[in-house]
């Protein structure tokens, strides 16, 4: 048994409907489908526009677990973050 009960809420409100457009693709970075050479030149990349100031972590990047517990990861995007 739930521990928790169904709401039915009947609304009686004006609604205003708006016509819906085709979705425009705009292109985006996926991480889960980019593969060990593409995120070296990306991170190539980056250092290049920055000046070579940074040191991107792949490997946490790279990972696909979204429940990832990897203590190595953590520490990869803490040292990460704290760069000047």
């Amino acid at each position: 048994m739930l521990d928790h009960d169904p709401v039915l809420l009947r609304l009686n409100i004006d609604t205003w409907y708006v016509s819906f457009i085709d979705k425009v693709h705009s292109p985006h970075s996926s991480w889960q489908k980019a593969n060990a050479v593409q995120l070296s030149n990306y991170c190539d990349a980056v250092n290049e526009n920055l000046g070579g100031s940074l040191n991107l972590p792949t490997e946490p990047i790279a990972c696909h677990d979204p429940g990832c517990c990897d203590s190595s990861h953590y520490a990869a995007l803490k040292n990460y973050m704290l760069q000047e």
